[in-house]
């Protein structure tokens, strides 16, 4: 499905959404409670917040403004980022747990993030657009809803949140710490809404399933862990 500004917040809500993550942050999810928005500035692709491919002359002029309007919206603008898929996504796992063999993934649903986002009214859920950067972006939203087409594997779906720069209160805070940024906003869910499934790495033994099924009786949670679908054995035998 293409996405466009039109039906990027129109997802249905029994739509399967996937985070794969480290067990050190699945066990510091289950410890703190809370859902955790890195800023666009920390993300490896340097195209968050982007319009477009820079020009050399323009890039030259622009690079020793570190300050520019561009710059501190990638400072402040803070995302959550989703994967949606029906099923598990090898490529996924791949990329966010380096197929650690200790590697989690939550499944949740559109409906479960909703409400868990619905109490921060500034929070917004919706589809990641994927489009062509060889020419100058012009989008009736947020350049930050955009992505070049080589993240099209991602089909991410993004809660996303966004302190003005022109706030009166982050310009006392740079004020008062120039050099200072913030590397991290955090607010509280209820894991037993959030989460609907959790899944194990494909690489995952036995034991650790285990361990993970564990942690999630002693933070309350009655939910059996599964394991990754991804490991199943072939079946080489042909009937005639």
């Amino acid at each position: 499905m293409k996405v466009t500004p039109e039906n990027r917040f129109n997802i249905a809500p029994e739509t399967k959404l996937w985070r794969y993550m480290s067990f050190a942050k699945f066990i510091s999810m289950l410890n703190t409670k809370q859902m955790l928005y890195v800023p666009a500035f920390r993300f490896e692709d340097p195209f968050e917040g982007a319009c477009g491919i820079a020009q050399e002359a323009v890039s030259k002029k622009a690079s020793g403004k570190e300050d520019s309007f561009g710059s501190k919206e990638r400072r402040y603008t803070f995302f959550n980022c989703w994967h949606e898929n029906e099923v598990e996504s090898e490529a996924m796992w791949k990329l966010y747990t380096r197929f650690n063999p200790e590697g989690v993934a939550i499944q949740t649903t559109y409906k479960r993030l909703k409400e868990e986002t619905a109490k921060y009214p500034f929070l917004k859920i919706g589809r990641v657009s994927y489009v062509d950067y060889s020419q100058k972006l012009d989008v009736p939203d947020s350049y930050f809803w955009y992505k070049r087409k080589s993240f099209e594997h991602e089909r991410e779906v993004r809660v996303m949140t966004a302190l003005s720069p022109k706030d009166a209160t982050i310009a006392e805070f740079e004020k008062k710490t120039p050099k200072a940024v913030i590397t991290r906003m955090v607010h509280a869910v209820t894991l037993e809404n959030l989460i609907e499934n959790v899944y194990v790495s494909p690489l995952a033994p036995n034991w650790f399933r285990e361990v993970v099924k564990d942690e999630l009786r002693n933070h309350g949670l009655a939910i059996e862990p599964i394991q990754s679908a991804l490991n199943a054995k072939p079946d080489y035998e042909i009937e005639m």
